[in-house]
């Protein structure tokens, strides 16, 4: 499998970034978790987990074979500025 994460950046103290994940390659269904949650999906597609706040986050992917990747990713804060 080939795991490509993207990421957009939250507001300070808000939960608004995303974390997404394409994924090729494999055989479909895929199972992904990111530790608190599982997501399925059939397809060679971008998943997107929302609502994330600024940190790292891991996703376990597994595919319908068994097959098992990892891949991390990092919603950074948007800078914040204080007048």
């Amino acid at each position: 499998m080939f795991l490509a994460p993207s990421t957009t950046n939250s507001d300070c103290g808000v939960s608004n970034g995303t974390a997404c994940l394409t994924i090729t390659g494999g055989t479909a269904p895929y199972s992904v978790t990111d530790g608190s949650s599982t997501l399925s999906f059939s397809e060679n597609t971008e998943l997107c987990f929302e609502n994330l706040t600024a940190e790292d986050y891991s996703f376990d992917i597994t595919d319908a074979n068994a097959c098992t990747a990892n891949i991390e990713a990092t919603v950074s804060q948007n800078e914040t500025n204080i007048n």
